[in-house]
């Protein structure tokens, strides 16, 4: 039997006696083993009946006060328990409140570890997707490259066709931009001996020219480019594209002696050179254009004698770039005394 129980049966067998012994009927019988002191028994066995209620109530009061105690403990206990209890349901909440906080934690862990993977993945085939792109536009333009210079090629197979008494082993060939134009124009070199175009070393006339220049195999190239290329490129810019175009020309006539003319200057204050501030620096271009050729066995020539602002612009200056007859024969004078044609 359980503690509590036996505990709570043996108050009720002791209220049971006390109040049994509490009536005032003469001789009670005792039970063997009732929860009464021997003198309360004595009492009743000699008709002492009020010291016995009096003896009876205070055992009375006494159990009732142990009772009490008793009660008081239970509830204490059941009162623990149910802190208890409720602590435990706490744990058990917080513990759950936790379990739920890791699962959240690892739920958004894993799904971020996955949205990476999924960018990292789709960034990776963005990346050979670009690749394949820039690959294939990078063969388009190897191509492209290609058949402009077999159409070239073929361009200028064609003019030394048609025009076989001007190719010759001794030939000199002159090769610039616009400014070089003046030697056929005025007359003072043969036409077919000019190659030329109003504009850069890079455009599409110049390399079709360069190519016409190369098949005539020329025993001497005088190359004159300078404006153009400056306006467009820059100091050291316009050095690299020229030094890339003339050694293209060197690798396909490699026989040919190579000169490379100075630039000569600009007139500042015409409204033509106004525009281009870039041309006031000729003399730091002609620095690095003697560098140059330095550097690939190239021969430089300083075509300035006789020059001057009034000879080679006239009067009024012109434009400031392009020069007159007279100069354009003196500059042709420079270049033959020099590179020997």
């Amino acid at each position: 039997m359980p503690r509590f129980l036996r505990i709570t049966t043996a108050i009720i067998v002791a209220l049971i006696g006390v109040v049994a012994l509490a009536i005032p009927l003469g001789r009670v019988s005792v039970p063997s083993g009732a929860a009464v002191n021997d003198t309360l028994v004595d009492m009743l066995e000699n008709d002492d009946h009020a010291n016995a209620s009096v003896a009876a109530e205070k055992v009375y009061i006494a159990e009732s006060s142990r009772q009490q105690v008793i009660q008081d403990s239970i509830d204490a206990s059941v009162a623990e328990s149910v802190s208890i209890r409720e602590s435990i349901e706490e744990s058990v909440a917080e513990s759950r409140s936790i379990e739920e906080s890791i699962e959240e934690s690892i739920r958004e862990s894993v799904e971020e570890s996955i949205l990476a993977s999924l960018e990292e993945s789709e960034a990776e085939s963005r990346l050979a997707e670009e690749r394949a792109r820039q690959a294939s536009i990078q063969a388009s333009l190897a191509e492209s490259r290609a058949a402009e210079e077999r159409r070239l090629q073929e361009e200028a197979a064609r003019w030394a066709a048609e025009h076989p008494g001007q190719v010759s082993g001794g030939l000199t060939l002159l090769f610039g931009d616009s400014r070089t134009s003046g030697f056929s124009a005025y007359h003072v070199y043969p036409d077919a001996q000019v190659l030329w175009d109003y504009n850069q070393i890079t455009s599409a006339k110049s390399q079709a020219n360069l190519s016409r220049a190369a098949m005539m195999v020329p025993e001497k190239i005088v190359f004159l480019n300078g404006v153009d290329d400056l306006i467009s490129f820059g100091l050291t810019g316009a050095r690299d594209q020229y030094e890339n175009a003339i050694r293209s020309f060197a690798s396909r006539s490699p026989g040919t002696k190579i000169f490379v003319g100075s630039v000569l200057p600009c007139r500042m204050d015409c409204a033509g050179a106004a525009k281009y501030p870039i041309l006031a620096q000729t003399e730091n271009y002609n620095a690095l254009l003697m560098d140059m050729c330095a550097r690939n066995g190239w021969t430089y020539i300083n075509s300035a004698a006789g020059f001057s602002y009034a000879f080679a612009f006239g009067s009024t200056g012109g434009d400031g770039i392009h020069f007159t007859a007279g100069w354009t024969q003196q500059w042709l004078n420079n270049l033959r005394a020099q590179a020997g044609f």
